[in-house]
């Protein structure tokens, strides 16, 4: 393929911080297969042989010890490390650009990304309008709406984008994201409407932070310092210099109205200039997993998202009994993820739950509808409810915790907690 495939696995997980503060994002557990995997196989099965992975220099040890780890995902990759400064993903991308000196077109893939969509059709689009920026969009989950998400109870942030666009050609006229919005009017600049008679707006959307950007942008937004973030910042300047005079260029800041008013004429720029395209998905399945409500919704439905994600010859137990470690009258309903190397002391009661690698629950627990991560430990006669234990964790004895979020080293025996972030005292977390 005549592009250079890039996912972008820098970033910091900042809308879960109590659990990316344990562990980095990339690395976030989902089933039986860190994050960072699915894309990946979401790149081999559309044809990607080779791939570039930006990955953030505090963590890029563990992470390519993941990657290498890897053995039924055939697909070579080269990792390009950035530094925790407070660069954002078009840092990273300018990073790629020049150290990597890339002369293709860029496939960008965000880390967090579930999906088993084709890119057939988006490359298409991009091909056939001669486009600089091609985005992919699906319509927003509904069934995310009703996703119980521990911690303090506040209204959901649904991170839905807005996209307005000609519904002939499918070019993007216009794109924001609701967060972006204080209130709920949107407004539009005036060029919109000088231009197109067909312009329609599409307002339950999710952005899948999948993009082919043309080379022959580079020069545009790789300037050093110039730019921050690809989606914030670059997909609108590129969006508003479609509507650019035909016949200057001066300004990129210059209001397209007034800039044309000399010649009394305003419309696109040539087609080969800054032609924008969005495509929309009607069918399969894309989430993005950047908040603690997408991760508790994917972590627990990975029994029925995992088969349709995963390649061919990638296995996958829901209960892996061979290294499963249960005392006697332990009962475990059957809508259980249990991962390996997991210890279930005697009388203990797992219902509706997914319980990562290595962990290790006492005698007399009850679970019901929990995610405990990696090496956590929940020592005898407590009782969770609806709670996220962070990897590492430990809970001690006799605790009663419901709907928390867990990311301190460890719960004081005895606690009794209902609706809380359990953090170390520095830890701070965005509940969405």
């Amino acid at each position: 393929m005549e592009f250079q495939a890039v996912i972008l696995a820098g970033g910091k997980g900042s809308r879960m911080t109590d659990l990316t503060s344990r562990c980095p994002k990339a690395l976030l557990p989902l089933g039986p297969r860190p994050l960072i995997w699915y894309p990946l196989v979401f790149l081999y099965k559309n044809g990607f042989k080779d791939c570039i992975i930006v990955l953030p220099a505090n963590h890029k040890t563990e992470i390519v010890a993941a990657l290498n780890s890897f053995d039924d995902v055939q697909i070579k990759w080269k990792d390009v490390v950035v530094q925790d400064d407070g660069s954002g993903t078009a840092d990273a991308l300018r990073h790629v650009i020049h150290s990597c000196d890339v002369k293709v077109d860029l496939l960008v893939v965000s880390c967090d990304l579930l999906t088993n969509v084709s890119l057939e059709q988006l490359i298409a689009l991009h091909y056939a309008g001669n486009s600089k920026l091609s985005a992919l969009f699906t319509p927003f989950p509904t069934n995310l709406r009703t996703t119980d998400v521990p911690g303090p109870k506040s209204k959901k942030k649904l991170d839905r984008d807005f996209l307005g666009m000609d519904p002939i050609t499918n070019r993007m006229l216009f794109m924001a994201s609701e967060a972006d919005f204080d209130d709920d009017v949107l407004t539009f600049n005036k060029y919109i409407f000088a231009h197109s008679s067909r312009f329609v707006i599409h307002s339950n959307l999710l952005d899948s932070h999948i993009y082919i950007v043309s080379r022959s942008l580079n020069e545009i937004w790789t300037k050093e310092g110039t730019y921050n973030s690809f989606k914030g910042e670059v997909v609108p300047l590129l969006t508003k210099r479609q509507f650019q005079n035909k016949t200057t260029d001066k300004s990129r800041d210059a209001d397209p109205i007034e800039m044309s008013s000399s010649t009394g004429k305003m419309g696109f720029v040539r087609e080969s200039d800054y032609g924008c395209y969005a495509h929309l998905i009607s069918k399969g399945l894309c989430l993005r997993i950047n908040n603690l409500m997408t991760y508790c919704y994917a972590t627990r439905h990975m029994a029925r998202l995992f088969p349709v994600l995963a390649p061919s010859n990638a296995i996958f137990a829901p209960i892996e009994f061979d290294t499963l470690q249960r005392g006697d009258g332990t009962t475990i309903s059957t809508d259980c993820l249990i991962a390996k190397n997991v210890h279930l002391g005697s009388k203990t009661t797992v219902k509706s739950s997914v319980i990562g690698q290595d962990c290790k629950v006492g005698s007399e627990v009850k679970l019901t509808n929990c995610i405990v991560m990696d090496k956590a430990t929940i020592k005898d006669g407590c009782n969770l409810q609806g709670c996220v234990v962070g990897r590492d964790v430990t809970v001690d004895h006799s605790c009663h915790l419901k709907d928390c979020v867990i990311s301190a080293d460890q719960v004081q025996a005895n606690s009794k907690i209902t609706g809380e972030v359990i953090a170390n005292e520095d830890g701070l977390m965005e509940i969405d």
